[in-house]
């Protein structure tokens, strides 16, 4: 047997396995989060919007043309 299996090919390829995962689960949390965000402030929009008398601000109402 030569090398030490604390540093085997299989051992480090486990370790990286692990690390990408992790990270797959972060950025999928991070994605999840902005998603509840969004989704919370589309609530909020439209329910302004059929809110009677409502009106929005004049930097409000152009803001879709300008691609915001």
């Amino acid at each position: 047997m030569s090398g030490s299996p604390k540093y085997s090919s299989v051992r480090v390829g486990a370790m990286y396995a692990q690390r990408e995962a992790a990270e797959r689960r972060r950025r999928a949390e991070e994605r999840r989060a902005r998603e509840r965000g969004r989704a919370v402030e589309r609530i909020e929009l439209a329910r302004k919007a059929a809110t009677p008398g409502f009106r929005k601000r004049p930097e409000e109402q152009f803001a879709a043309r300008r691609g915001r």
